[in-house]
């Protein structure tokens, strides 16, 4: 995931549409950490492993 990230999306010297508020990143990450738990807690439960393509290719 890339995230560009400014204090003031509109002063920004580039990319001002596409900026984040600093003061969203925080809220913003501890959303998706909760989402990540509840995916790999679904994954354990089922017994699926995400993951196991890329341990066989590489």
């Amino acid at each position: 995931m890339f995230l560009e990230v400014h204090d003031e999306p509109s002063r920004a010297r580039s990319d001002a549409q596409n900026a984040l508020r600093l003061d969203l990143l925080e809220p913003l990450l501890r959303r998706l950490i909760a989402i990540d738990a509840i995916v790999k807690h679904a994954d354990r439960e089922s017994g699926i492993d995400r993951y196991a393509s890329l341990k066989s290719n590489g």
